[in-house]
């Protein structure tokens, strides 16, 4: 994605109003929630789709699960367990 950017003031509410022109190259519509992180000092602003899941398997892809290790462990376990009815 190319780079797009201009500069805005902050109301005294804290508000930010989106130019028309980065709402569009986003398909960013109204009413529709918004992610606000902070990275590296920099906020960032991403659009949630309306299939919340996909968004979220997708925000938190290639990060350590977990749950693997766990189910490793609990194979483990089990084995260790057939082995000693043996």
């Amino acid at each position: 994605m190319s780079k797009m950017g201009t500069t805005m003031t902050m109301g005294p509410k804290g508000q930010i109003v989106i130019p028309a022109a980065v709402r569009r190259a986003v398909d960013l519509q109204p009413g529709q929630r918004v992610d606000i992180e902070v990275r590296n000092g920099v906020v960032v602003l991403t659009p949630i789709p309306n299939d919340l899941i996909k968004y979220l398997a997708g925000k938190y892809k290639g990060t350590p699960s977990p749950l693997k290790g766990l189910i490793a462990e609990h194979a483990e376990e089990v084995r260790r367990d057939e082995e000693g009815r043996l």
